[in-house]
């Protein structure tokens, strides 16, 4: 099985990406983020070894890598808001809680921001999903066009 690796470097930053490919269609997509690598797989199925390419591979594990490192950002997110919201459930308890207190409105404005980012984060997943579906099924027409054109 010989492996072809992209980007081998000692020192990595947020974003860093590093491929390796396999001559049975395999590639996978190693993601570097926040002192984390995220990995995502791509498989050629073997009906469609015929039109293999590394690039086809790359998208997809890329696609796949990036999800994983969304989802880890929002549950870090999460992580982030969880105390404030903690915070602010005890505060509205206490006796002398002034909900329009300059605190209170930027206890309130923290966590709305907190809530924004998680629903971009969101909303980022979302879109890199139905990307990837979009992607696949591209290909796959193209590839029955391809078939078909062949066997003319």
């Amino acid at each position: 099985m010989a492996l072809i690796v992209v980007g081998q470097d000692d020192e990595y930053k947020n974003g860093d990406v590093k491929f390796m490919h396999n001559t049975s269609g395999e590639t996978i997509c190693d993601m570097y983020y926040d002192g984390k690598w995220f990995t995502g797989h791509a498989k050629c199925l073997p009906e469609d070894m015929d039109m293999w390419s590394e690039r086809t591979g790359s998208t997809l594990a890329e696609i796949k890598a990036n999800i994983k490192r969304l989802r880890y950002m929002r549950a870090q997110t999460r992580q982030e808001m969880k105390p404030l919201t903690l915070f602010e459930s005890r505060l509205k308890c206490c006796k002398g809680y002034n909900h329009n207190s300059v605190e209170a409105r930027r206890l309130r404005k923290e966590i709305w921001l907190y809530k924004d980012k998680i629903q971009e984060i969101t909303n980022a997943i979302n879109d890199e999903e139905a990307y990837l579906k979009r992607y696949i099924a591209e290909k796959d027409n193209l590839y029955v066009k391809i078939r078909a054109k062949r066997s003319n």
